[in-house]
């Protein structure tokens, strides 16, 4: 009897502590219900420089870049849970070729106590992909300004003949030119450009500033002066012979050395040249002297100077007595001229005595101061200065008085 009653107590408080669990199970499910909790997530990007080593890049960076992460649990526990909580991630290491562009979200793992990762949007990000490419293109030197006056730029040696650009095809699909820009105004000696950077042009001139970033290259100038080669004459040609011209050849050369030698060398010179006594052109090649610290740049080492002499000619001129004129005459006297005729020879380079004729010679006699009878008397000629009478001219002149008019009757 006691055994049953006992068991009867027992049966009732088991019954009663069943009973306050489930009611506080009800209770807490009442004051802490189920959850539901989305985050936006930042995604995380792995390996973007593997991108670069596989000659890859992306062509726009303006993907997503959240992830919506859905959770549930009871809402103490889903109430601290923070968006730090969770790692979502890309690996560009996945991509091996530009179409590889659909890449699966990593993450964000189920961890957290009590709360369950029950969404996650969008589970794949697109990427837009483009290929590195590289491409070689000549390098252009544009020089602005003009060396010093005098001066010439001999030589350009640049440390790259052409540039190789890494870009992606669409960009150097635009390339129209690569050049590099120096200033050469007023430049009077050697000069090494160092690290000038280069500029990648479109057609339309416009700069393509990301395929020529950090790109320079070294240009080295080498000026020489440009001087004239003189020379001198010295003597007189054979008689009969007149110089006519000289030249030299060449009549400049270029010469390069330290700049404060060469602003001092104004000209250059070669030893004289003789002509005396000579009947015929000559030409002599004589050494061009130096100073010091100055050599020549790409030219001869001697000068040759060409002398012209030419032989003067004789031209005979026949002067009539009709063509001759007295001056300085007494008006009171009568003048008769008896000699008919005469050769008048003049001497001179063909093209001066082609000017020189009988009436060019302007024959005259004078008569200053002589009275009456028979004289003979210069015969006076008006020549160019360059021609020469070849001998002495002399006429006859009679001078007498009129006779006086008859009276009438």
């Amino acid at each position: 009897m006691n055994k049953i009653r006992m068991s009867k107590i027992i049966s009732s408080e088991t019954a009663l502590k069943i009973a306050s669990i489930l009611f506080a199970l009800v209770m807490w499910f009442l004051v802490n219900p189920i959850k539901t909790k989305t985050l936006s997530v930042p995604l995380t990007i792995k390996n973007e420089d593997v991108l670069r080593q596989r000659a890859i890049t992306l062509k726009d960076r303006d993907f997503q870049k959240y992830v919506q992460v859905t959770i549930r649990g009871r809402e103490d526990k889903v109430n601290k849970v923070n968006v730090g909580d969770f790692q979502v991630s890309i690996d560009f290491a996945r991509i091996t070729d530009v179409g590889d562009g659909l890449l699966e979200v990593e993450g964000p793992g189920d961890k957290l106590e009590g709360v369950l990762v029950v969404g996650l949007s969008p589970r794949y990000i697109k990427v837009e992909l483009e290929k590195i490419e590289e491409r070689t293109f000549p390098l252009v030197v544009e020089r602005t300004g003009s060396p010093k006056a005098g001066y010439r730029i001999v030589l350009q040696q640049v440390s790259e003949e052409s540039v190789t650009l890494q870009g992606v095809s669409s960009l150097l699909n635009l390339v129209d030119k690569v050049k590099v820009v120096i200033d050469t105004e007023g430049l009077d000696r050697d000069t090494l450009f160092s690290k000038q950077p280069i500029k990648v042009l479109d057609k339309n001139g416009n700069e393509i500033a990301e395929l020529g970033r950090d790109k320079t290259v070294d240009i080295n100038i080498k000026v020489a002066r440009e001087v004239p080669v003189k020379f001198t004459i010295t003597g007189e040609p054979a008689p009969n012979y007149v110089f006519d011209s000289a030249s030299i050849n060449p009549e400049k050369v270029l010469i390069t050395g330290d700049a404060e030698a060469l602003s001092k060398v104004k000209e250059l010179w070669v030893d004289p040249i003789n002509i005396n006594g000579i009947t015929r052109n000559i030409a002599r090649t004589l050494q061009i002297k130096l100073t010091e610290g100055i050599k020549l740049y790409n030219s001869p080492k001697d000068a040759t100077v060409t002398v012209m002499v030419e032989a003067l000619v004789n031209k005979t001129l026949v002067v009539g007595k009709d063509m001759v004129v007295f001056r300085n005459f007494d008006a009171s006297l009568e003048y008769t001229l008896n000699t008919e005729s005469i050769d008048v020879v003049v001497k001179d380079r063909a093209a001066n005595l082609a000017r020189v004729t009988v009436e060019s010679l302007n024959p005259y006699v004078d008569v200053t101061g002589l009275g009456e009878g028979s004289h003979k008397l210069p015969l006076r000629v008006e020549i160019p200065s360059t021609s020469k009478l070849v001998g002495e001219y002399f006429v006859e002149v009679v001078i007498t008085k009129p006779a006086p008019p008859a009276e009438q009757e």
